[in-house]
């Protein structure tokens, strides 16, 4: 059983309509449903601090079923990770966190769908620490990557506002 099956990811717009000026900004939850912590390594996930920009988060114009263009930006990160790259859940909990999407280019007077997708690049049961102590002395995560695609549909729609 891959660790991923244990977390429920959801996504939902913080606003649904906008304005052409707006920002749409995502807020996405995840929450460990095991009975024990989960530590997740956040590169390349929703829960990475530069989420909107990695390529992982897909908006498509509801009537044309094209997907709106956005830049990528790819980063070198840092191994073995710092503290501040992992995430621990303890059972039953979860973690919110908002991704403002500043390059996708939603036009007025259309509405979106929202799809996020990447594979987890570390889990692990227990600590922050255990996972740290694991990655210096060379181990890997129980999921490094290598576990399923997820993929998760925004629960809503953005609506951009007609001038």
């Amino acid at each position: 059983m891959y660790l991923s099956s244990l977390l429920i990811v959801t996504i939902t717009p913080v606003n649904p309509l906008l304005s052409a000026s707006d920002i749409p900004t995502l807020h996405a939850t995840v929450q460990n449903t095991a009975q024990h912590p989960l530590t997740i390594l956040t590169y390349n996930s929703l829960l990475d601090n530069a989420a909107g920009v990695l390529g992982i988060i897909h908006a498509t114009d509801t009537s044309t079923g094209e997907e709106v263009p956005s830049d990528v930006v790819q980063f070198q990160r840092v191994w073995p990770p710092p503290k501040d790259a992992f995430v621990e859940l303890a059972p039953d909990s979860q973690i919110e966190v908002d991704i403002p999407l500043r390059t996708h280019k939603l036009e007025a007077g259309k509405k979106y769908d929202v799809v996020a997708k990447w594979t987890w690049q570390g889990l692990w049961e227990g600590s922050v620490d255990a996972a740290m102590q694991m990655l210096s002395t060379g181990g890997t995560a129980a999921e490094a990557g290598d576990g399923p695609t997820a993929e998760v549909k925004m629960d809503g729609v953005f609506e951009v506002k007609a001038p």
